[in-house]
Formats: structure tokens, C-alpha cells, sequence
């Protein structure tokens, strides 16, 4: 009888807890979530087993019964008394949010996971309770595991996410000269598993002189670019699943095991291009799309840079026609804030360059910033958000104008 009440206590108390939503809550961790829950369920399943394979491991005496109730129902009050302190921000699964705050109050003033705590008492009490201490020792125990488990794995999203479910990690750009396919597919999958799906691969094709960095010997524009190709050719094929792929410059063999964890997409790949070879490898493999003109537009007047940057969106549009591609399935993000392009001078000048972008197609506008005269809280706090919902075309989910985004292209 108090067994059953016992137990009918614990189940509608998180029967109220699986039916709550939490309205703006990111699910971050599916995988975790199934490997935490087969350890929680084997560990309950224990208690019956034990009674049917070890009914000689018997714990004698009302006492025991007694005990078992007690540490039971201290358990259960526990854990309710954490979702009456957390209310809405209570989930039974992993989640992070973009307004969670740091709860101390409640119980949460004296243990760090109070409900992980009740829970375990719980469990505890339901096998004493059973007068088993084989189920009763391996019930805990698996539950123990599963919780510790689970507990990484909460720290593990909420660094990475940091209460922000949009924010985003990426390269701005990745040089395939001095990154070969195999390492570039398994780092860049290592931050998509991190950044939970958030990461964003800019790459391009380097520089004159990167080749020095790797082989101290200086290649051709044409050599550079065929590497270029390869390596996001490669780079697709594994995250695709190939173990191996060989091109006339680059080749990859027996990647074992494969980049991509089990169950996670490919991070998005935004491709730098600035010609018409690169334009029909973006609209054949990329994602997205990065320009910042050329090396010639810094040294251009703002009226011929926007006119530049304006062709281009077109020549790109024409090589996704040529494929067959839909454009609009190509995230475009242009590249300002050298030379002439001043769009931190004002918050005039900043509104002025997301005009121009959303006329010239762009998705996203990234400011390169900050400057070695730049003084902390300087002109980003004025602009940042400003452009939000400026433009159809720049507020379209899910790109959003970056106004006052710290972007700095690396090799």
C-alpha cells in the first residue's frame, strides 16, 4: 500500500512536469537525451529484476520498510520543491533558452541539482522499501551513472550556448592552403556538435604567400584555386559519408571514423568567392556565400563598391540558374568596413549600408570590426540591432543582419 502510493506520487509529479511546455525553450541534445534515458529506465527495471533473481538478497525488518518511506518522500519532496522554484524553466529534457537566468533561491541556495538529488532519494527509498539489496545497490547505482552522465551533458550545452539559442560560431575565412579536408571536416563538425548546429564554415581559396606558410614554395593563382576546389570537394564527400576521395591536387584516404557525429547535419558552409569559377562552386556546394568585393574594392568609391557587389550577387544568381539551383536557397553575406565602406561612422551610414545590401540581394551584412584605434564601447553599441527588421530581405529568417559584429577574415 505505501509502496504504491509511493510510487503513484512520484509518477504524477512528473507526469505534470512532461506535459508543461516551455514556450522559447531550445532542445539541445537528442542523443543525450535517448543514452540518459535507456540508463534511467534500466536502472528502475532493476528492482523487479532483483526480487525475481536474488529473492535471498532480502533486508529484513519493518524498519527497513519504515527507513525506505521516509528517504522516499524526503526525495520526492525535494524534487517538487525544485519545480516550484524553477516554475516555467523546469524541463525533463535538456534545453537552453535565451532568457535563462541563474536560479539561487529555493533549494537551490544548498545543492547545485536538487531535483537530480530528490530523485536519487527516491529511487533509494522505493528499494529499501522492496526489502532488496541487490535491486536496491544496482538501481541507484545506474541511476547514479545516468544522472552524472546527464549532468555533463547539461554543462557541455550550456557553455556552449551561453542562454543564447542564435548566436552564431563560424570562420570568416578558413584557408584551404593551409587546412587539408580531413582535419577542416572533423574540427568544423567538432564546433557544429558544440556550437549545437550553430557553426558556420567560411572558407576560401587564401591568399599569395600562403603557400610559403605550409611549403615554403609559392604556387600559381590557378594551382591555388584547384586546391581550393578540391579541398570543398573532399570537405562535402566526407561529410557525406566517404571515407576516402582523390581529386588531380588533393586526396583523403580511410577517414576512419567518419567527421560528422551520428544524428548531427553539416555545419553550413559559406564559400568566399569573387569570380566566375567560384561562383559555379558556390552555387554547386555552398550553402552560403561570402564576398567582400575583390582585392580591388577597398580602393573603390562607395557608389562603384555597391555597384560591384551588386553584379556579383547577379553573376552568382545566373551560376545557380546554370545548375538548376533555386538562389534563393543561397545565403549571401557581404563583407564591409575597410577602404571606403565606413558603416560604423554613423548610425546613418550603418542604416544606409543595409539598404544597399538588401537592394544588391544580400542576406546578412558582416562589419569588420574592430580597428587597433577602436575604443571599447565605441560605435557598435549605437548601431547594434538597428537594422533589424529594416528590409524583408535582411530580417527573413532565420538571416539577420549582423550590425555591429566583431568579423575579422583569418587564414
Amino acid at each position: 500500500m505505501g509502496f504504491g502510493i509511493s510510487v503513484a506520487a512520484f509518477a504524477v509529479g512528473e507526469f505534470s512536469q512532461v506535459v508543461k511546455w516551455r514556450c522559447g525553450g531550445s532542445r539541445t541534445d537528442v542523443r543525450g537525451e535517448v543514452v540518459f534515458r535507456v540508463i534511467f529506465f534500466a536502472g528502475i527495471l532493476m528492482l523487479p529484476l532483483a526480487q525475481a533473481l536474488a529473492p535471498e538478497a532480502v533486508l529484513d525488518g519493518a524498519g527497513v520498510f519504515v527507513l525506505g518511506t521516509v528517504i522516499c518522500w524526503l526525495g520526492l519532496l525535494l524534487r517538487w520543491w525544485s519545480f516550484a522554484t524553477l516554475g516555467t524553466y523546469f524541463t525533463t529534457v535538456v534545453k537552453t533558452s535565451s532568457d535563462q537566468v541563474v536560479v539561487e533561491r529555493g533549494p537551490y541556495r544548498i545543492l547545485r541539482h536538487p531535483s537530480y538529488a530528490g530523485l536519487l532519494a527516491a529511487f533509494l527509498g522505493c528499494g529499501l522499501m522492496l526489502g532488496n539489496w541487490v535491486g536496491t545497490a544496482a538501481c541507484f547505482l545506474l541511476i547514479l551513472v545516468g544522472l552524472i552522465y546527464r549532468l555533463q551533458r547539461e554543462e557541455h550545452a550550456m557553455a556552449v550556448a551561453q542562454v543564447t539559442t542564435r548566436l552564431e560560431l563560424g570562420t570568416l575565412v578558413a584557408s584551404t592552403v593551409l587546412r587539408g579536408p580531413a582535419p577542416l571536416a572533423r574540427v568544423a563538425a567538432t564546433l557544429q556538435d558544440l556550437s549545437g548546429g550553430r557553426f558556420v564554415l567560411g572558407i576560401g581559396a587564401g591568399v599569395p604567400g600562403d603557400e610559403k606558410v605550409v611549403s615554403g614554395v609559392a604556387s600559381q593563382s590557378a594551382e591555388r584555386f584547384q586546391v581550393f576546389t578540391e579541398t570543398v570537394e573532399a570537405l562535402t564527400a566526407l561529410w557525406r559519408g566517404a571515407a576516402s576521395w582523390s581529386g588531380s591536387r588533393v586526396r583523403v584516404e580511410g577517414v576512419v571514423p567518419l567527421p560528422l557525429v551520428p544524428g548531427q547535419a553539416p555545419p553550413h558552409l559559406m564559400i568566399s568567392a569573387h569570380g566566375p569559377r567560384g561562383y559555379d562552386l558556390v552555387a554547386r556546394l555552398g550553402d552560403g556565400w561570402s564576398t567582400y568585393g575583390g582585392v580591388t574594392a577597398p580602393a573603390l568609391p562607395e557608389r562603384d563598391f555597391w555597384a560591384l557587389v551588386t553584379q556579383q550577387s547577379q553573376q552568382v544568381t545566373r551560376a545557380c540558374e546554370r545548375v538548376g539551383r533555386d538562389p534563393g536557397t543561397l545565403r549571401r553575406s557581404l563583407l564591409v568596413g575597410y577602404g571606403s565602406m565606413q558603416p560604423l561612422a554613423s548610425e546613418e551610414a550603418y542604416l544606409d549600408t543595409l539598404e544597399h545590401a538588401a537592394r544588391a540581394d544580400y542576406d546578412e551584412v558582416v562589419v569588420y570590426w574592430p580597428w587597433p584605434d577602436t575604443v571599447p564601447g565605441d560605435r557598435p553599441t549605437r548601431c547594434l540591432g538597428i537594422g533589424f527588421g529594416l528590409s524583408p530581405k535582411l530580417s527573413r529568417p532565420p538571416w539577420r543582419a549582423h550590425g555591429g559584429s566583431a568579423a575579422k577574415t583569418v587564414p
